[in-house]
């Protein structure tokens, strides 16, 4: 009954029926086996302790079972009455339990439905309204755990988003001040192409101008029109012909310059001649003959 009921094991079983050292075994009289639900009610005999007492008085020294046989007969006559006046005593001390039983289990429930302090306290936390059981504070407790954890969840998600767009903004930073320097460097390659084109224009014109092929007024006229297409300023400039200088060493040589004099004053004698043969010394026209 034991192991069938309780599902104990032989063992445990065996060590509760021998009990521990200095304590007996345990053991269920007729009522506590009634109350274990192990046999029905129905099934003890209910014999009164005069009864009990009488039986084992009378049976005391005797040995002959026929005596014996007789004499339970007669006691068992006796125990169907006291039976029945025993079965009525129980069941009015089973009706007066039951209702005990009852009193005590509206008590507990009544003590169920009032709330501690504590439970109150915590549902006020919680903003929960005073109608409430402790079933409700721990759903909302419960609740509070997930949306904490969805919360750390959303958290981290953000932290990591954040670490992402600080990256991103390193990027941008770092592209920004690349473009800054390549601009800066594509500014100071410009200005140096500027200043190596505008030289070599210079020196086309002036190389020209040397050559004799253009005049010095011409400058700004040709510097201009290579600017616009230097290629072509650079192949008309060189079509022209050079014309012949006299050379610094030649223009100062003395003797290149008393030729000179000497044959600008030979053109300018004849035409003095000339001059006079018309007018005159006195300036008075003669005809030309």
């Amino acid at each position: 009954i034991y192991r069938k009921r309780f599902g104990l094991s032989k063992e445990q079983v065996k060590a509760i029926m021998d009990g521990k050292a200095g304590r007996d075994g345990t053991f269920f009289d007729a009522k506590a086996a009634v109350s274990a639900g192990i046999i029905p009610a129905e099934n003890i005999l209910k014999t009164s302790k005069q009864l009990c007492e009488k039986v084992k008085n009378a049976m005391n020294g005797i040995e002959d079972i026929a005596k014996i046989q007789n004499m339970m007969e007669t006691f068992n006559l006796e125990a169907v009455d006291a039976v029945e006046d025993e079965n009525k005593l129980n069941e009015e001390e089973k009706t007066t339990l039951e209702q005990k039983e009852n009193n005590e289990h509206k008590i507990n429930m009544a003590e169920e439905r009032t709330i501690p302090f504590e439970y109150a306290a915590v549902a006020a936390s919680l903003g929960m309204k005073e109608t409430f059981e402790p079933k409700d504070v721990m759903a909302r407790i419960s609740e509070l755990i997930s949306v904490e954890a969805r919360l750390t969840e959303t958290q981290r998600n953000l932290s990591d988003a954040n670490t992402v767009i600080a990256g991103r903004d390193a990027t941008i930073q770092n592209l920004q001040k690349d473009l800054e320097s390549a601009t800066s460097k594509l500014t100071v390659f410009e200005q140096k192409e500027l200043e190596e084109r505008n030289s070599k224009i210079n020196k086309l014109v002036d190389d020209a101008i040397e050559a004799g092929k253009i005049g010095k007024e011409t400058k700004p006229q040709w510097v201009s029109m290579a600017e616009a297409n230097f290629t072509l300023a650079e192949s008309t400039l060189n079509s022209i012909p050079a014309r012949e200088q006299i050379t610094q060493e030649i223009a100062n040589d003395p003797k290149n310059i008393q030729a000179a004099t000497e044959t600008i004053k030979t053109v300018e004698e004849k035409m003095s001649e000339k001059v006079n043969a018309v007018v005159g010394e006195k300036f008075e026209f003669k005809r030309l003959e």
